[in-house]
């Protein structure tokens, strides 16, 4: 069975791979071939709400599409094992996904699709996920239950979310794909850094 989405609220899109993909406008009955170079097989595609980012989920990464540009934005976003289920969310800042690898993911699309993701760590494998209507809230659905996730708030920066996310993880991104662990000293650094931001953004906020 082909996956398939609505984008912009009146095309829809289906198809299995790229040579297989069409995009078809309910009104008029208009088929047309769209110009998306996806590599490999896909088993899920949805949209964000508003129409402007479409999600394609291959064996196991995500690929974000501009539908309008037909430029993918960013890397594709991996998980060890199959991609089972994946949402944006109401807001179009975030996008979830589910995974066999017992990990739900969230990427944050305010600073691109390739920035390190937020790691949901469950027991099993996990199945489904969606987002509440104000996008504060994501229920994932895995072999060990049903469980509630608090969206975090965004940083006001893309520095301080690196700092964040090195500080969660104990490393970062070096060079393409690869990772350095953290060294004390260097993390004691990055909590001196990321504390100055918050206070900065306090006395701004004052």
């Amino acid at each position: 069975m082909s996956p398939l989405s609505f984008i912009r609220g009146n095309l829809l899109v289906s198809g299995q791979s790229a040579q297989w993909l069409e995009v078809l406008d309910p009104a008029s009955g208009e088929r047309r071939p769209p110009k998306w170079d996806i590599a490999g097989i896909f088993s899920r595609i949805c949209s964000s709400r508003d129409g402007g980012l479409l999600a394609f989920g291959t064996a196991t990464s995500v690929e974000i599409w501009d539908p309008l540009r037909t430029e993918r934005i960013g890397q594709p976003m991996t998980h060890e094992s199959g991609v089972r289920s994946m949402r944006f969310s109401p807001d179009s800042k975030w996008l979830a996904t589910a995974s066999g690898d017992r990990t739900a993911r969230l990427w944050n699309l305010q600073f691109g699709p390739s920035f390190p993701s937020v790691p949901l760590q469950h027991e099993g494998n996990v199945h489904d996920l969606d987002f509440s209507s104000d996008s504060r809230l994501l229920a994932t659905a895995s072999d060990d239950g049903l469980r509630l996730w608090t969206i975090p708030s965004p940083p006001a920066s893309l520095r301080e979310m690196e700092l964040r996310t090195w500080l969660k993880v104990g490393a970062r991104r070096k060079g393409e794909g690869a990772h350095e662990v953290n060294p004390w000293e260097e993390r004691q650094k990055f909590r001196e850094e990321l504390k100055q931001l918050e206070e900065r953004r306090t006395a701004a906020s004052r």
